[in-house]
């Protein structure tokens, strides 16, 4: 987990652990742990009570309505057993998900789960049951009872529960048809407890890591892969041979297609810049043809065909270069410099040059022209 969450990708996540090994007890008559329960009374694998431990109640729920494939199938029934210690054909069972319904306690709600609420041994752990082993318990909304083990070599742990839900319908996960759901952060003093002892980390571990990347580092996902490969092909990772899925089929699409524009602009890029000028060019000389008429009086009231080229040259190249510095303030004011590189400044000297081309022909071209002729032109 932690190598998944420092790797930078994880924008969000949900987590689901599980703890098979631990004993549902009813309190004594005066609200205590019952004094000389394990000796008073038998205990067997049969009486094992599974705990489910979530982060988050809104999601756990949302995983859990109508559970489906993602092609929207229903999930294909899973194997699993009555005894994770006695796996025999007797203990098992076909597990098909239901719609997860939970009934709050008054006072309490999907908020209860707060990931910021940190639990241990000295505090009362809120916990939602399943309503038949709430009958079987005899249990109802708002009840007091304890967890607890007495695992050889080590001292039996006391946790000290509140029924504040009960929930109907079925987890579609391995050993989790009737467990009973607990905040993610309880199983926090029983994983310290078991792991000094021959039991290590994996009676506590996760069973499914549901996590959202970050939307910025959507071109590093093989990358991310390759750290998910690597996560669940590391040894002892975990107490089965882990899997994930990644569901980055739509995201791949997406990116080819964007990829595939991006080469497309690419190619398109020299061939606008090219037009671009182009266009400069050929509005400059536009514009100095339609000025003819002036050019024509200028040169009889007696000015020189060089001043005439120079001043009608120089007119459209001051516009241009006047528009050209406007846009290049507005680009950077709106912008705020994002993509302010040497191009541009060499676009607008090459916009300025064209631009500068284009009046200089026309210029030429109508000032070789006879006054008279152009005077005599017709609109």
């Amino acid at each position: 987990m932690d190598i998944l969450l420092e790797s930078g990708f994880v924008k969000s996540v949900y987590l689901e652990a599980g703890f098979e090994f631990t004993y549902l007890i009813l309190p004594a008559a005066d609200g205590n742990f019952p004094d000389n329960i394990w000796e008073e009374q038998e205990f067997t694998k049969q009486n094992l009570h599974r705990l489910f431990a979530i982060d988050d109640i809104d999601t756990f729920l949302e995983v859990h309505y109508n559970p489906i494939d993602i092609r929207g199938e229903p999930l294909e029934p899973i194997l699993s057993f009555t005894d994770p210690m006695d796996i025999t054909a007797d203990t098992i069972i076909w597990i098909r998900g239901e719609t997860i319904d939970i009934i709050f306690a008054e006072g309490f709600d999907k908020t209860t789960f707060s990931r910021d609420t940190l639990y241990d041994f000295d505090t009362i752990v809120p916990i939602i049951l399943r309503y038949c082993v709430a009958e079987e318990h005899g249990l109802g909304l708002n009840d007091k009872a304890f967890l607890s083990h007495n695992f050889r070599n080590i001292d039996p742990w006391i946790m000290q529960v509140h029924v504040v839900g009960i929930y109907t319908g079925m987890m579609h996960r391995h050993l989790a048809h009737n467990a009973s759901l607990v905040p993610l952060s309880a199983l926090e003093p029983i994983r310290e407890v078991l792991s000094g002892g021959e039991y290590g980390g994996l009676l506590t571990g996760y069973i499914t890591v549901q996590f959202e990347l970050d939307p910025a580092r959507n071109r590093e996902i093989e990358y991310f892969r390759e750290v998910l490969e690597e996560i669940v092909a590391r040894r002892g990772a975990g107490a089965v041979l882990l899997t994930y899925d990644l569901f980055d089929g739509e995201l791949e699409f997406v990116v080819r297609q964007m990829e595939e524009n991006l080469h497309l602009l690419q190619l398109l890029y020299p061939v606008t810049i090219l037009v671009a000028l182009l266009i400069a060019a050929g509005l400059s000389l536009l514009l100095v043809l339609q000025n003819a008429k002036n050019i024509a009086v200028m040169r009889v009231l007696g000015l020189s065909k060089r001043k005439t080229i120079q001043q009608f040259t120089a007119e459209p190249g001051v516009v241009t270069l006047v528009g050209l510095v406007i846009g290049m303030f507005v680009f950077a004011l709106l912008g705020g410099g994002a993509g302010f590189d040497i191009r541009l400044i060499l676009f607008a000297i090459g916009y300025i040059l064209m631009s500068l081309s284009g009046s200089l022909i026309g210029a030429i071209s109508v000032s070789n022209k006879p006054p008279l002729e152009l005077l005599q032109v017709k609109e």
